[in-house]
């Protein structure tokens, strides 16, 4: 037998693979992955920041305002801004009405027309 009559025997052919379909599946899945992680993160940030404010809020208003006046003071205006989420101009009024009081060894006794004024502003919080 002659190697030369044999007939099935071919020669070596490279595989042609067409790589552009795995090249999108593998990008159309990296991309869903990664919204869907991203969609979780800014979901778990929301919630978070929803659950700061509502607990400022709920500080608000457990507020004692028979309590020493600079204690009252340095809470409202700390739970206040964290409560706030917007610019608010009542809020701004209280603040710079309370600025006299701050940072002082001793304080005078606060104006009832500004412990008013605070009481409204946390009455208005939802």
């Amino acid at each position: 037998m002659n190697l030369d009559t044999l007939k099935d025997i071919k020669p070596y052919e490279p595989l042609v693979i067409n790589w552009s379909i795995y090249i999108v599946a593998v990008s159309l899945l990296i991309t869903c992955v990664v919204l869907i992680v991203a969609y979780m993160i800014h979901k778990r940030r929301s919630q978070k920041t929803e659950d700061i404010q509502q607990k400022a809020t709920t500080k608000l208003k457990q507020l004692n305002f028979d309590t020493d006046d600079k204690t009252l003071i340095y809470y409202f205006t700390i739970y206040s801004k964290v409560a706030s989420t917007k610019q608010n101009e009542t809020l701004d009024d209280i603040y710079k009405r309370l600025e006299p009081y701050k940072y002082r060894k001793n304080i005078e006794k606060l104006d009832n027309n500004i412990k008013d004024s605070m009481k409204v502003y946390i009455e208005s919080l939802r």
